[in-house]
C-alpha cells in the first residue's frame, strides 16, 4: 500500500511505500532527496569531501577546545609590510590561545611554522605572558611576532614590520586554534582574515612576543666552526682515560686529580681535547696554579705518556745545567785541550799529511790541479767533460736523457718526467714512443720483424697490429688510382657501383628517385632500389626490370596509374593517392610485395 501522505504538518513530512518511511518531505509537498547522517552513532561513509563556508573540525576534551584547518588564503602579489592574522572575539570571557600558523612564499622560496601562545584576559584586555617559537627557513624575512586589539576588537596575530617583504605567491593557513580556560566551550574557528599592515597606532592594546628561531643545520654548520662553548664540562671523579670527545674540560678539585684518574699532575686544572685524525685524539691538560701544560695523544688504542710543554718560567740556568748533565754527560768533556787539539786537527798553514779518509759537509774551495796526482776543481771538470753526455741523467735543462739499464736490458733515448722510450731497445723490442714495458707506441718484434701501434703487442700471426681506429684522409690506393676500387682480404678487386655513396660519415645505399609529369613514361636503370613517384598517373613502363631490383611506384594524382614491364607480361594496376612495391627474384618471377591505398600523399 503507497501512502503518499501518512503524516504531514505545515514544515515536515514523509512518504511511506509498502509500510516504510522511503522519504522525507518539504514543507511544499515536494521530495527532500538530502542525505541525512545519524545522530550519535558511528557511521562508515565512502569518498566525501567536507567543505565548509566557515567554520572549521573542532574537537572539545579536557575543557580545551582545539580548531584544525582553521584558515587558509593565497595572495598572488606583491606584499610588504605586517602580516596581519585577525579574528573577532567569541566571548569576552578570558580565554588562552595556542595557534599555529604556516607560511609559504613562493616567489622568495621562504617557508616557515609559528607557533604562538598568549592569554586574551577581558575583551579589551590582553595579559603580559606569551611566547612565540618560530621554525623557518633560513630567509625567512623576519622574526618580530606581536599579539593585539586593533580598533575594531579583533585580536591579532601580526608577524613581521611595516617594512618587512613578503614577495609575491604567499600562502597561509591557520592550522590549528587552540582554546581553552573559559572560552573554551566559543568557537574561535570563523572570521579570521589576513591582510598586510604598515600602521598599527589604532590599536587599544599591542604586545611584544617574546620569540625563539630554532636554528636550521645549515645555520648551526656555518656559525659553530671553531666556535668555543660558553662553559666548560665538569671533569668531577672520572678517569681522564674516558674522555675522548673533543671540547673543554675543568677539574675544580685538586683531590680528583690523582695519578690513578691519569692526571699528569695533583692539581686543579683544565682538559682541552682535539682531534688530529678520525682517529688521534689529543689531550691537553694545564693547572691552575702554575699555569703549566702537559699533552699526550690517543692513537686510537691507547694513551701516551704526558709530555710537559716547557715555557719561559722553565728556562733557568738551574734547569738548563741538569738538562746539560743528564742529557750530555757533562759538557766538559766535550772540549780538547790545547795540545789534543794541535795533534787532532789540520792546521790554517804549513804542509801536512791527512790519514784515513775525510767527509766533508760543505765543498771546499782547491785551487786548480798541476800534477796527475791532484785533484780538479769544478771549472776544470768542466772544461774537461765539455761535450760529452753523462749516461743516464737529463741533458741540462731537459728531461731527456741517454738510458743504459743493463739490468733491466734497457737501452737508448728516454724521456724520465713522462716515463717515456723516445727510441731505444727493451729485451728483444725496439720502441719508439713507449713507457717502459709497455708497447703504446710503435713496438718491433726482432723476432719475427712484425710491429705493433697504439698499445698492441706484435704476435707471430701478422706483420702490423693496430690498437684502435686508423684514419687516412686521402683514401688507399693499391694498384689502382680509381676512388671507386676496393681490394678485398683475398686480394680481389670491386668495384663500387654510384648506388653506394658517402652522404655523411656514414656509407649509405643510394636510391634511383625520380619523378614524371604526364601521362605515358617511360624508363629503365640497373640500380637495385628505384623509387618512381607519379605526378599526374598514366602508365609507367620499364625496359627491363633486372634480377633482385626492388622498384617502388608512388602514384600521387587524383588519376589511375599502371605499372608495366616490357620483357614481361606484367601490368599492374595502381589507384590514385596509392603506391605499391615491386620486386624480381632469382627465378625471374615479378612479385608485388605490397599495395597501400589512399595513403599516398605528397607535400
Amino acid at each position: 500500500m503507497d501512502i503518499n501522505y501518512a503524516y504531514y504538518t505545515s514544515a515536515k513530512g514523509y512518504r511511506v511505500v509498502n509500510g516504510t518511511a522511503a522519504q522525507f518531505l518539504k514543507a511544499d509537498g515536494s521530495v527532500d532527496n538530502a542525505s541525512y547522517i545519524p545522530a550519535g552513532t558511528e557511521i562508515n561513509m565512502a569518498d566525501k569531501n567536507i567543505n565548509f563556508t566557515t567554520g572549521s573540525l573542532s574537537r572539545f576534551e579536557n575543557n580545551t577546545r582545539v580548531f584544525n584547518k582553521v584558515y587558509q588564503r593565497l595572495y598572488a602579489g606583491a606584499q610588504t609590510g605586517i602580516l596581519s592574522f585577525k579574528f573577532p572575539q567569541a566571548t569576552s570571557l578570558a580565554t588562552m590561545f595556542d595557534v599555529t600558523i604556516k607560511i609559504f612564499g613562493w616567489n622568495a622560496r621562504i617557508l616557515g611554522t609559528v607557533r604562538v601562545s598568549f592569554y586574551k584576559f577581558s575583551a579589551t584586555v590582553l595579559n603580559s605572558n606569551h611566547k612565540a617559537i618560530i621554525e623557518c627557513s633560513d630567509n625567512f624575512p623576519s622574526s618580530v611576532i606581536n599579539v593585539g586589539l586593533d580598533a575594531s576588537g579583533n585580536v591579532c596575530i601580526n608577524i613581521g614590520e611595516s617594512n618587512t617583504v613578503w614577495n609575491t605567491y604567499l600562502k597561509v593557513e591557520v592550522e590549528r586554534v587552540a582554546a581553552f580556560h573559559q572560552g573554551a566551550n566559543f568557537d574561535w574557528s570563523k572570521g579570521w582574515t589576513q591582510t598586510i599592515e604598515t600602521d598599527v597606532s589604532t590599536y587599544t592594546q599591542l604586545l611584544s612576543i617574546a620569540t625563539e628561531v630554532v636554528a636550521t643545520r645549515t645555520w648551526v654548520d656555518q656559525n659553530n666552526i671553531g666556535s668555543v662553548p660558553k662553559s666548560a664540562a665538569l671533569l668531577s671523579t672520572a678517569d681522564l682515560n674516558t674522555f675522548l670527545t673533543p671540547g673543554f674540560y675543568y677539574q675544580h678539585a685538586s683531590s680528583n686529580a690523582t695519578p690513578a684518574r691519569n692526571y699528569p699532575i695533583s692539581l686543579a686544572g683544565s682538559l682541552n681535547i682535539y682531534k688530529t685524525s678520525s682517529t688521534r685524539v689529543v689531550q691537553e691538560y694545564s693547572d691552575l696554579q702554575y699555569g703549566r701544560t702537559w699533552k699526550r695523544i690517543y692513537d686510537g688504542a691507547s694513551f701516551s705518556g704526558w709530555l710537559r710543554i716547557w715555557s719561559e718560567i722553565d728556562f733557568n740556568q738551574s734547569n738548563i745545567t741538569n738538562w746539560n748533565n743528564s742529557v750530555q754527560q757533562s759538557a766538559l768533556s766535550n772540549y780538547y785541550t790545547k795540545t789534543e787539539a794541535l795533534n787532532q786537527f789540520v792546521g790554517k798553514n804549513g804542509a801536512e799529511t791527512i790519514n784515513d779518509t775525510k767527509t766533508f759537509t760543505n765543498s771546499p774551495i782547491i785551487p786548480a790541479g798541476t800534477s796527475d796526482n791532484h785533484a780538479v776543481n769544478v771549472s776544470q771538470l768542466t772544461n774537461l767533460t765539455d761535450g760529452f753526455i753523462k749516461l743516464n741523467e737529463p741533458f741540462p735543462g731537459w728531461e731527456i736523457m741517454l738510458l743504459n739499464l743493463s739490468t733491466a736490458e734497457i737501452a737508448g733515448l728516454f724521456d724520465k718526467k713522462a716515463d717515456l722510450l723516445i727510441a731505444a731497445k727493451e729485451k728483444d723490442y725496439v720502441k719508439v714512443g713507449c713507457k717502459t714495458g709497455g708497447y703504446d707506441g710503435v713496438a718491433i718484434n726482432l723476432n719475427n720483424g712484425h710491429i705493433g701501434y697504439g698499445g698492441v703487442e706484435p704476435a707471430d700471426s701478422h706483420n702490423h697490429y693496430f690498437n684502435g681506429t686508423i684514419r687516412i684522409p686521402f683514401g688507399i690506393y693499391s694498384e689502382s688510382s680509381n676512388n671507386n676500387d676496393v681490394y678485398g682480404g683475398d686480394g680481389s678487386l670491386y668495384y663500387l657501383s654510384h648506388e653506394i655513396a658517402r652522404e655523411d660519415e656514414y656509407i649509405r645505399l643510394r636510391p634511383d628517385d625520380k619523378e614524371f609529369a604526364g601521362t605515358a613514361n617511360n624508363y629503365a636503370t640497373k640500380n637495385r632500389i628505384v623509387k618512381l613517384t607519379l605526378l599526374d598517373g598514366g602508365t609507367i613502363v620499364m625496359g627491363v626490370m633486372h634480377e633482385y631490383q626492388e622498384i617502388t611506384v608512388m602514384n600521387i594524382s587524383g588519376n589511375q596509374a599502371k605499372f608495366i614491364v616490357n620483357n614481361t607480361s606484367v601490368n599492374f594496376t595502381i589507384p590514385p593517392k596509392s603506391s605499391a612495391r615491386y620486386y624480381m627474384n632469382s627465378n625471374g618471377r615479378i612479385i608485388q610485395e605490397t599495395m597501400n591505398i589512399g595513403n599516398c600523399v605528397a607535400s
